[in-house]
């Protein structure tokens, strides 16, 4: 068929979003489809509207399929997985061609939560797979948010808001992880192409900052270390937050130790002045204890402190 992929294309992606395009959800002939335009290595869809408008409908169909693993309870994650992979492969090849509405991508964002603590495996699962769906847009140079494309189904503010939600959901490693690396993501595409940060940056050190009250410490790593390893920005670590994670390494205990040095280690560039001295405590603290892990942070940490000090601080 590739010979003839100019002529094929149109037929078979009408029939693959058609309503009865042969079974319900991710099934194994929408598949056979999509991994035989990847196999048409030299076709690309035209620039022509009909085209154009083709290809975004048939990337859109599979971002509402994605969270489809059929009757297989047992391979739920592998077949998610699975999907996943191949919308990730046909946007890389495609992403010139299509311009793509993250509306489905929204919808599974908010999927309504029934109750975090009763184990709602469905809502769950949407909101893990529209992050990754986001995930897979950002990571090939896609706004998140585009007022023109996405402004009829959300608003920017919304936007912010549905992020701060997810990565706010603490019962739900799954989705909250996953939302503070778009976090990350999203923050570090707006410094790349100097969009401003202020809306942003605002509520998602109000979100970190709750965390921190709550004294959850495996949320506040979580959240703050995804965004930190994304965005080197002295706007993530504002004096505050500098001042907050100083504090970690002398009052937790355990692996906790490591996961804030590490996180120090991210705030070292944003430190005003006098850095081995106010890490001082912290070297003694953690010398003393046998953690391998934390000891290999620390390590990190000290070159990097050393790097930035000029000779006479050294001396000193």
């Amino acid at each position: 068929f590739e010979r003839y992929a100019s002529e094929w294309f149109r037929p078979l992606a009408k029939l693959a979003i058609a309503s009865d395009n042969g079974g319900v959800g991710f099934h194994y002939f929408l598949r056979d489809i999509a991994f035989l335009f990847l196999n048409w290595t030299d076709f690309m869809p035209s620039r022509s509207p009909e085209d154009s408008n083709l290809a975004t409908s048939f990337i859109s169909h599979l971002f509402s399929v994605a969270s489809d693993y059929g009757s297989e309870t047992d391979q739920k994650n592998f077949i998610t997985k699975s999907n996943l992979n191949l919308i990730k492969m046909l946007v890389e090849k495609w992403k010139g061609t299509v311009v793509i509405k993250k509306s489905v991508i929204y919808t599974k964002m908010r999927t309504p939560m029934k109750n975090v603590r009763s184990q709602d495996a469905f809502a769950r699962h949407e909101r893990h797979v529209g992050l990754q769906l986001l995930g897979i847009l950002l990571a090939n140079g896609v706004s998140p948010y585009d007022p023109i494309v996405d402004g009829d189904d959300i608003s920017e503010e919304g936007f912010v808001d549905l992020l701060i939600e997810n990565v706010q959901l603490r019962n739900c490693k799954e989705v909250y992880c996953p939302t503070a690396e778009i976090c990350g993501m999203v923050l570090k595409y707006r410094i790349d192409n100097n969009l401003p940060l202020p809306r942003y940056m605002k509520k998602i050190h109000k979100a970190v900052q709750i965390t921190w009250n709550s004294k959850d410490w495996e949320g506040f790593f979580n959240i703050s270390c995804s965004i930190g390893l994304n965005v080197q920005d002295s706007s993530f670590f504002d004096r505050r937050m500098v001042n907050m994670i100083l504090d970690l390494p002398i009052k937790l205990p355990g692996n906790f130790t490591a996961n804030a040095l590490q996180l120090l280690y991210l705030s070292v560039p944003h430190m005003e002045s006098d850095i081995f001295m106010k890490i001082r405590p912290v070297v003694r603290k953690v010398l003393k204890e046998r953690n391998a892990k934390a000891h290999d942070h620390l390590m990190q940490l000290l070159l990097r402190c050393v790097t930035d000090m000029k000779l006479s601080e050294l001396e000193e």
